[in-house]
Formats: C-alpha cells, sequence, structure tokens
C-alpha cells in the first residue's frame, strides 16, 4: 500500500525557524516534524513513500543487490529506464542473474563485483554458501570466507560507463556504506535521492553527516528495518 503526505509551503509562518532549517525537520518533541505522518502511514500499513518510488524513465543503482528482490520489483516499474545492480557474493549473484532472466527483464544489467572506497580485491566472509547468508568484509568469529572478489569505486564505474544522471541509489552493504559512500564522492553529485540500510547508530550518524555536507536532506526514517532516506532538490 501506498500512501502521500500533503507537505507544501515556503515555512514562512514559522519564520525565523525556518531560515536554517527546513520546517519538516524542526524538532517537535522528541523527532522532526515529518517523522509524526509517516509513522502515521506506517502503522496504517503504508510501506512505500512515492517520493522515492522511481518514475518509469528513471536511472537506479542497487548497491549490494543480493538476490534481485528490490531490483527486480524497480525493474518492473522503470521500463524505460535502467538498472544497475552489484552484489559480491558469488552465490547471490548466481540466483540474481537467474532471476533477472527468469522474470524476462531486460533494463537491468548485473555486476558481481563490490563497491567500495578503492579498486582493490577482498576477502568476503559468510555463514553460509546461499544467496541469503549474511556476509560482510570484516573477519568474524562466525564467519567464514568464501571468496576474493573484485571491487571498484561507484565514481569509476559510473564515469566509465557514462552515467550522467542518479534518480534512486539503494545501499545496503552490510556495513560498509562508509566505504561506498567514500568512492562515490563524484557520483553522490549526480543523485537526486538514496535509501540506504543501516546496521548501528554510529553507521547512521556518520551517513548523515556525510550526506549532510554532499547537499543531501533525511527525508524519512524507518526503524525496522533500519533505513534511512535522503533527497537532494538540486544537482
Amino acid at each position: 500500500m501506498k500512501g502521500i503526505v500533503l507537505a507544501g509551503g515556503t515555512g514562512s509562518r514559522l519564520y525565523p525557524l525556518t531560515k536554517v532549517t527546513n520546517k519538516h525537520l524542526l524538532p517537535v518533541g522528541k523527532y522532526p516534524m515529518i517523522f509524526y505522518p509517516i509513522y502515521t502511514l506506517k502503522q496504517a500499513g503504508i510501506t512505500e513513500i512515492p517520493d522515492f518510488i522511481p518514475d518509469e524513465d528513471a536511472i537506479v543503482f542497487d548497491i549490494g543487490g543480493n538476490i534481485g528482490l528490490y531490483a527486480i520489483k524497480q525493474a518492473k516499474r522503470v521500463k524505460n529506464g535502467k538498472i544497475f545492480v552489484f552484489e559480491p557474493n558469488p552465490f547471490a549473484f548466481k540466483r540474481l542473474v537467474k532471476n533477472i532472466s527468469e522474470n524476462h527483464l531486460h533494463n537491468i544489467f548485473a555486476f558481481n563485483v563490490a563497491i567500495y572506497s578503492k579498486p582493490c580485491e577482498l576477502f568476503l566472509y559468510s555463514s553460509g554458501s546461499t544467496g541469503t547468508s549474511r556476509t560482510c568484509f570484516t573477519p568474524c568469529s562466525d564467519l567464514s570466507p568464501i571468496a576474493r572478489v573484485k571491487a571498484v569505486t561507484l565514481d569509476d564505474f559510473v564515469q566509465r560507463e557514462g552515467i550522467e544522471r542518479i534518480d534512486l541509489m539503494k545501499v545496503d552493504v552490510e556495513g560498509s556504506e562508509i566505504e561506498v559512500l567514500k568512492g562515490a564522492e563524484k557520483s553522490l553529485e549526480l543523485t537526486k535521492r538514496v535509501v540506504m540500510e543501516y546496521h548501528s547508530d554510529a553507521l547512521k550518524n556518520y551517513v548523515q553527516c556525510f550526506l549532510k555536507a554532499k547537499g543531501f536532506r533525511c527525508a524519512g526514517n524507518r526503524k525496522a528495518p533500519r533505513i534511512l532516506y535522503f533527497r537532494r532538490e538540486k544537482i
């Protein structure tokens, strides 16, 4: 189910508070103003924010695509656009390619690489050999190395492919979000919207500060799962 939050105007009635802060982000109690209508929609079973649903001609980047659930869903919406999906786990990637084929989608372009802060090779650690196992690039006592994977920066990829805009970027990389952002400085200048899952409060704070410095505003924050929404109004 989808919902719409009607919020217009320049915030003139709240001046001078809105001279520095967008009215939707002004604190009301413990949370910014926009939190309350989004929370109410969620309680009513509405799970999608329309502003973060891509148009038919959108360019969407799915970083951490796993087996393709998000990418395939967006590809069916983006009939005249393109989906670029990146998944380093070879087992998940195999299922991703199979799922794309079985859905007869020709606007998804899948890459078996990690998006990282620098071009390199990384050891991928996992709790198992299936596409849905927990994976990361940091050694843990409950994870085993399963593959050595190629890593590229998003900036290098965007430049090589001649990408001129990114309408929506989704990032879910199991704690490596900082590394993704460090290698995407120029790509973020071309990006309108970012949806990012975070795995700790410290990571959440870093991401918010990083993207704010790049001209993004936080447009929403879901706690289960922990997802941040960022919007850039001007590119």
